[in-house]
């Protein structure tokens, strides 16, 4: 009986631990991947309705609600001749203007060809801190990574 005890009890141990793990990872999947995203949707919905405003450079600072939607807690707004509104998440940034991100755009049956976009963002200076904000937008082309639904895609500029 005591070897069978320590052999139910290792088993339930292993369970136990299995369920622990599964919880943590998916509390990281959804505080790293699944918020985030949800955000980034109600951020996005919030700017197209005019909750959300954009000053004279194209920059929205979101408030605490949506700010863990991109990681400086700023959007970066285009708005295109064509009235085609763009919106730039930031999901990583690497040296320079380099960076990853999320861009929303107000117009899903409008089919882009394009594989690049032009969108505002302000280049940082040298040292890595950003321009003050400039009398016009600073744009910078983006890539197309892929297409996440018919209103986002996984965007990327590669060059410094």
């Amino acid at each position: 009986m005591n070897h069978q005890n320590r052999s139910l009890k290792l088993v339930l141990a292993v369970i136990l631990g299995g369920i622990a793990a599964s919880a943590l990872l998916s509390y990281a999947i959804y505080r790293n991947v699944l918020r985030p995203a949800r955000l980034r949707e109600d951020a996005f919905a919030a700017i197209l309705d005019g909750r959300l405003k954009a000053d004279a450079a194209g920059t929205v600072n979101l408030p605490a609600e949506f700010a863990a939607a991109s990681i400086d807690g700023k959007a970066y707004v285009t708005v295109e001749t064509t009235r085609t509104l763009w919106a730039l998440f930031v999901q990583d940034r690497g040296s320079g203007s380099t960076l990853r991100g999320y861009a929303f755009c107000n117009q899903p049956a409008t089919a882009r060809v394009s594989t690049t976009l032009e969108l505002n963002y302000p280049i940082p200076t040298r040292d890595g801190a950003a321009a003050a904000t400039p009398p016009a937008p600073t744009k910078i082309i983006v890539s197309i990574k892929r297409v996440l639904n018919p209103v986002c895609y996984e965007v990327a500029h590669e060059r410094g």
